[in-house]
């Protein structure tokens, strides 16, 4: 006995009645399900049976619209008074949302991540450009200024200086 609901006939593009009148290896062909999604399936109601418990697993899946969705998909056993397996139930969710605003997420935290280094970086370099331009500006105020190595402390504080703007921007 199949039993679908009105979210799940939405998802297959059909009417309820005639999903409930198909069997369910049928069902999940005309929806277009692969092989290997329909398999997925399989062994995911084996295992709830086998086990006699709640399995829960993602199919990606093809549904109405013609996309490929992310399903989570939960099988379990139906128990009958004596504690014996007679039936199973399937249960599924379209995460296919859930997963893209975690991608979305995932990608603006690695951003986010990434803007912390750089920050961190350019504020080490600038910490290390402030001790040059400090021993250059020491070397220009303590030497002639017609000497070579004034000229060098002048050329080490407008390169530091060029640095610190770089930084900057």
């Amino acid at each position: 006995l199949l039993v679908v609901n009105e979210t799940v006939a939405r998802w297959f593009g059909a009417a309820r009645q005639d999903l409930e009148e198909l069997p369910e290896g049928i069902m999940l062909a005309e929806a277009g399900w692969s092989v290997e999604s329909q398999r997925a399936l399989r062994l995911l109601q084996q295992e709830a049976e086998t086990q006699s418990a709640l399995v829960t697993r993602e199919i990606n899946a093809p549904l109405a619209d013609g996309r490929a969705h992310d399903i989570l998909v939960s099988a379990f056993p139906v128990i009958d008074g004596a504690g014996k397996a007679i039936a199973h139930g399937i249960a599924m969710t379209d995460i296919t949302e859930l997963r893209r605003v975690q991608a979305h997420l995932t990608q603006a935290q690695k951003m986010d991540a990434l803007g912390r280094l750089a920050g961190g970086v350019a504020h080490d370099f600038n910490n290390i450009v402030g001790a040059i331009a400090g021993f250059a500006r020491f070397i220009v105020e303590d030497t002639p200024e017609n000497s070579d190595i004034h000229l060098y402390g002048e050329r080490i504080l407008t390169a530091s200086t060029r640095a610190k703007q770089l930084i900057q921007q």
